[in-house]
């Protein structure tokens, strides 16, 4: 998000491919939960069933008090449906996301194993911050540009939507192609 989000409308994010793209208030704010969700259980190992919203004096305007309220909800009835945002027991192990690289203009330097990885970090930090789940890269072919990354099960939505985001590498227009996932062979 930058400067120029505006609560009333919706908040001013970059969309790969697409460049910067006003979202509304309700999906930004289910995005939040999700985040908020995902550290929670991440970090005390607890999988979370409900949510219960409170307000108190706020200085929220009523459109962002019903923004929560309907994020609150939807989020609830994928709970109450036996849906968590945790992983399914079948969902364990790791995987192997194949994406290809591509940019809209070419490249002055070659772009190769360490480009990947180092473009692939970027997007990381850039949209996931210090919360970046462990990953490897596994394969890179310059040619085709297509390369795998490999991550836990229970990571995979998370780190596919931050490579979705992640649009400008350095001033130059990116976009990643999902290509293929499928359980890594230990």
């Amino acid at each position: 998000m930058d400067d120029s989000d505006d609560p009333k409308l919706g908040y001013n994010v970059q969309i790969a491919t697409k460049g910067h793209q006003i979202i509304p208030p309700n999906l930004a704010i289910k995005m939040y939960f999700q985040r908020l969700i995902y550290l929670y259980e991440k970090h005390t190992g607890k999988s979370v069933e409900e949510i219960k919203f409170r307000l108190s004096n706020t200085v929220l305007t009523d459109l962002q008090k019903e923004a929560f309220a309907n994020a609150v909800n939807q989020a609830n009835k994928i709970f109450h449906e036996n849906q968590t945002m945790a992983p399914k027991a079948k969902e364990n192990g790791m995987r192997e996301l194949t994406v290809k690289l591509e940019y809209e203009r070419e490249p002055k330097d070659r772009v190769d194993m360490e480009t990947f990885k180092s473009v692939i970090s970027a997007a990381y930090i850039y949209v996931l911050g210090q919360t970046v789940p462990t990953y490897t890269i596994g394969t890179f072919d310059e040619r085709s540009r297509k390369g795998t990354i490999i991550m836990d099960a229970k990571d995979l939505n998370l780190l596919w939507a931050a490579l979705s985001i992640y649009g400008n590498h350095f001033g130059q227009k990116i976009a990643f192609h999902y290509f293929s996932i499928k359980e890594e062979e230990v």
